[in-house]
């Protein structure tokens, strides 16, 4: 009595029980049996998911993808199934994916057979000629995003949604608008965006507020699903009504919401969901090689695929939680760890004061910037940044996000970030020493290595973050100096030695395609060149006190830089303004920022002599 039973398995067909003896006979995965797996897994061999035939295709299919060293394999089984340099493989999808992605859909949530059916699919996302294939020809983002809204829980799904958008913006632009029949996007929706967003937002709540909200209808009363953008709108409404605190943003500091601690698994119940959502937002937004840089008017027909995604997330709501993700506060009153938090952060605060004997992470301190790169606070960041480059964008997020009293929320977030990284006694003079390669200061004395090499790493993560706070604020108040006083910049606008040094660095991997390795490191695609050098000419633009720190850090090399990228753009371009070079690209924009960057690093002079002093000399080309 009260033992479940197991209801006995439907019995096997002929040409089922033929095609199992066949896998059966085969125990070494091969991609001539390609076919046969893909037979194995159609519903009318598998009509349950968790039967030995599904189970066998399914583990043979993830033997042929797992390694990386298997890319001409993943290539060829979205395709037709042959391995050939000689021969290339038909670009059109076969019939792979649609039956992988109509399997999951007949998958119980948390399977087994769900999980490595997943896992396959995350394996062929990774090649970058199948991305488009994937993600909209076979409509698997459209799936993915779906199935998403169903199990908010299921992190896998999401991880796949971001192998997926790590690819070309015009590949993202038409994963982003549904670029597959029967999507079902409407005008203006973009249900990638939708999807992710309502999946961040039911994971940034604490896990007593998801049993309180309880679950939000995914069909309408007379049983049609609802639309990823209809529930995302009642989902929003829902949170506005059952908690009007959820999303407070406002210059009040004491009402003003905490840090959103993702990482708190106690009282985020799916951090993992939604650290991928920031990662695949991060992707979306992530401007192509030669997006535009300059404030011009852009063509709604010809949006590329970082300004689609970055409008669909001021569209969702989701900017008030970038911000609380990335929110650095201290605790109300340093005596008392259990009071309330507040942003009341650093600014007209000494750098010594944001350390604790020496240490970067303060236990007064609530969020600090030193975060890595597998952090949700990194994803956030760098997502911030990605919109705040766009030019059509960037003036809504100042115009949409402003506080009660006239303010700038994302501003005021930025500064605070940077701040973490003033000049002076304490944090500024060991970021310095870290980004230039001599390790902590002499002063800094500390017996314990293991300590030193955790503080090491700890500032190579702040030096990042820092430089991209820096640079997301370039591209918001470079339309003059009003926007700076406006939004009360002034201080942090002239930037610190450790953001000179990093920021030429920076430039230097760009030109060369090159990653940088170790704590505050990124890939060689991170960052465009286009976006860096821009930032730099705002930086030199904004304040004159930048043009003599760049010149007394590494001005030499800084200009030597820029000149090779108006060189590169003069002597090896044929085609004029699309000159592919190496990894990255150069056109007319990011000439003429060079260029301009040139001249007002010509008010200092370009002697290495000059440029290593404090003199500032007013020749272009001093002898």
């Amino acid at each position: 009595e009260g033992t479940l039973t197991k209801s006995p398995a439907s019995p096997l067909n002929l040409s089922t029980k033929k095609l199992l003896a066949k896998l059966s006979s085969q125990p070494t995965p091969s991609i001539q049996l390609l076919p046969d797996y893909i037979a194995a897994l159609t519903e009318v061999h598998s009509k349950e998911t968790a039967g030995d035939l599904p189970s066998r295709a399914l583990r043979a299919l993830f033997s042929l993808s797992e390694h990386a060293k298997s890319h001409e394999v993943r290539v060829a089984m979205v395709r037709d199934g042959v391995v050939s340099k000689n021969r290339p493989n038909k670009k059109s999808a076969g019939a792979l994916i649609p039956t992988l992605l109509a399997f999951l859909r007949r998958c119980p949530k948390d399977s087994s057979e769900q999980y490595l059916a997943l896992l396959v699919l995350n394996n062929l996302s990774i090649p970058v000629e199948n991305k488009c294939l994937v993600g909209v020809e076979c409509g698997a983002a459209n799936v993915l995003g779906r199935m998403l809204l169903e199990d908010v829980g299921c992190h896998l799904l999401v991880i796949v949604v971001v192998n997926l958008t790590f690819c070309d913006v015009d590949v993202r632009r038409r994963l982003l608008l549904g670029d597959v029949s029967g999507s079902g996007a409407e005008d203006g929706e973009v249900h990638l965006i939708d999807c992710l967003a309502y999946a961040l937002m039911l994971s940034s709540i604490t896990t007593e507020q998801l049993s309180t909200l309880g679950p939000i209808p995914l069909h309408s009363p007379n049983g049609k699903p609802h639309t990823p953008h209809q529930l995302l709108s009642i989902l929003r409404s829902t949170l506005a009504t059952t908690f009007p605190n959820f999303i407070h943003n406002s210059d009040d500091h004491d009402n003003i919401s905490p840090p959103l601690l993702l990482s708190d698994n106690e009282k985020c119940p799916f951090p993992e969901t939604a650290r991928w959502c920031l990662c695949a937002l991060k992707n979306l937004t992530r401007p192509g090689k030669l997006s535009p840089s300059s404030r011009s008017v852009d063509n709604e027909d010809k949006l590329s695929g970082d300004a689609i995604a970055a409008r669909a997330i001021i569209d969702a709501g989701l900017v008030p939680i970038l911000l609380r993700v990335i929110r650095v506060a201290k605790k109300a009153d340093a005596t008392d760890m259990n009071t309330s938090l507040r942003s009341d952060l650093f600014v007209g605060r000494l750098p010594d004061e944001i350390c604790n004997e020496g240490h970067v992470v303060s236990p007064n301190m609530i969020n600090m910037p030193t975060w890595n790169s597998n952090s949700a606070q990194d994803a956030g960041l760098y997502t911030l940044m990605h919109m705040t480059s766009i030019p059509s964008v960037s003036d809504d997020l100042l115009r949409k996000n402003s506080s009660v009293g006239g303010g700038s929320l994302i501003v005021d977030e930025l500064k605070n970030i940077v701040h973490c990284g003033l000049e002076g006694v304490g944090v500024g003079d060991r970021l310095l020493d870290v980004v230039t390669g001599d390790g902590l200061v002499a002063d800094f004395d500390r017996e314990d290595g293991v300590a030193m090499a955790v503080e090491g790493a700890e500032l190579g993560w702040l030096a990042l973050q820092c430089m991209k706070a820096r640079m997301s604020l370039s591209f918001l108040l470079n339309n003059g100096t009003s926007l700076i006083e406006k939004y009360n910049c002034s201080s942090c606008i002239l930037i610190a030695g450790h953001d000179a040094h990093s920021l030429v660095e920076l430039l230097s991997h760009c030109l060369e395609s090159r990653s940088k390795e170790g704590p505050g490191g990124y890939s060689g695609a991170t960052f465009t060149l286009k976006g860096v050098v821009h930032s730099i000419r705002c930086l030199l633009s904004m304040e004159s006190g930048n043009r003599t720190k760049f010149a007394s850090i590494n001005g030499a090399r800084l200009n030597s830089l820029l000149l090779k990228v108006v060189a590169r753009y003069a002597l090896l371009s044929d085609e004029g303004d699309n000159n592919n070079s190496g990894d990255d690209a150069i056109d007319n924009e990011a000439v003429d920022d060079a260029v301009v960057s040139l001249y007002y690093m010509s008010q200092v002079g370009f002697h290495e002599s000059v440029c290593m002093s404090s003199h500032v000399q007013s020749t272009f080309l001093p002898s």
